[in-house]
């Protein structure tokens, strides 16, 4: 579990860290977030639960409403006497004030990480069970997906496919054996949900989807990317991860490769 300290005050930080440390009885990663600055965000989004105090927030309220957690249940609020919580903070926030105790702070972190058990288990049975449902399958080898614009109509196998970009309300289509991309009016959204029986078709972004069979390897570049084979010899296509999307792609990855052996290619 990824833990988060964003006060303003240093001796606040080092209690709660203690506090947590000595109490805790799982591991903990714990990052105390600086007052200045710039990726205050993207470090809110990456944290599993955040411990945040109302001058903090004050000061950052931009970056804390970029990352979603002004609205989400995993921030603990540290209530200052200075200064008062922000109007628009939900009811479902924790509130705890200094001096800290565990009995403060503990039960956050144990329904934190309840509710992280319950998320892991939810989407490992969510892919387990969308798996089954292919397992008994011969191959995909012999199916077609099939596109088609004002110009012609094409038809590729499942298995041939490496990606789909997103182009405003179009796409484009990448596949093994065709030299250029083809472009369809249909939006991303509506192409995922048509071809959501394809196990191996992972959305690691808003504008992308990919096949896992021909992702190579998760790169740190980007802030995380995936590269994927290129359709057509040449330079492979770095396509973004999104964070959230992180442990759903390994989960997805592991279950492919232990469930669907035959889908794997030379």
């Amino acid at each position: 579990m990824k833990i988060l300290l964003a006060t303003a005050q240093p001796n606040e930080q080092y209690a709660l860290s203690q506090v947590i440390q000595q109490c805790c009885p799982f591991s903990v990663q714990l990052t105390c977030l600086p007052w200045a600055t710039e990726n205050a965000a993207a470090e809110i989004r990456s944290a599993d639960l955040v411990f945040i105090d109302t001058q903090w927030m004050e000061a950052h309220t931009d970056a804390l409403l970029r990352s979603g957690y002004a609205y989400s249940p995993h921030l603990v609020l540290i209530i200052r006497n200075d200064i008062a919580a922000p109007a628009w903070l939900g009811v479902l926030h924790r509130c705890i004030c200094p001096p800290f105790t565990p009995e403060d702070i503990m039960p956050a972190i144990w329904r934190r990480k309840e509710e992280m058990q319950q998320e892991e288990e939810s989407i490992r049975n969510r892919m387990a069970k969308e798996m089954a449902r292919f397992k008994d399958e011969p191959s995909f080898a012999d199916q077609r997906l099939v596109f088609s614009n004002q110009e012609e109509i094409v038809f590729i196998s499942p298995l041939d496919l490496t990606r789909i970009e997103a182009k405003g309300n179009c796409s484009m289509i990448y596949a093994l054996g065709y030299a250029a991309a083809f472009c369809v009016s249909t939006n991303l959204g509506e192409l995922h949900q048509r071809f959501e029986g394809l196990p191996f078709l992972f959305q690691p972004h808003r504008s992308h989807l990919v096949n896992l069979y021909h992702v190579k390897k998760l790169t740190r570049q980007r802030g995380g990317a995936l590269l994927v084979r290129s359709h057509n010899g040449g330079a492979d296509a770095l396509i973004p991860l999104s964070q959230p999307r992180r442990e759903d792609l390994m989960e997805k990855m592991s279950l492919l490769g232990q469930e669907l052996p035959l889908l794997r290619r030379a």
